[in-house]
């Protein structure tokens, strides 16, 4: 049974140093003005995050991110797409205070 939790957490942990050096990288691109090259690496680590709801502030940021990419690319429509994506996912904090009960 350790030897299956070593196995599972060196597996995770892996798993996390490559998206956190993806994303670094991307950023490099990003600074560079490769857009693509950024885009594709931002689109992967994206793929790493998880759906829960402590993650929703990670995927918008992540979304606003590669519409900034393909704002850069002039691909307008793509970039329309993930901003749309980012604010169906972003839970805005004021949203607790006015929502009717």
């Amino acid at each position: 049974m350790i030897g299956f939790v070593v196995v599972f957490l060196s597996v995770c942990l892996g798993d996390l140093i490559w998206v956190f050096s993806a994303v670094y990288s991307a950023s490099d691109h990003f600074r560079a003005k490769d857009y693509e090259t950024s885009a594709e690496m931002f689109e992967k680590s994206m793929l790493y995050i998880p759906h829960d709801i402590e993650n929703r502030v990670f995927r918008a940021k992540g979304f606003r991110v590669l519409c900034l990419c393909y704002l850069g690319l002039s691909q307008l429509d793509r970039a329309l797409e993930y901003i749309e994506e980012a604010e169906k996912v972003y839970i805005y904090p004021w949203n607790f205070y006015f929502q009717r009960s």
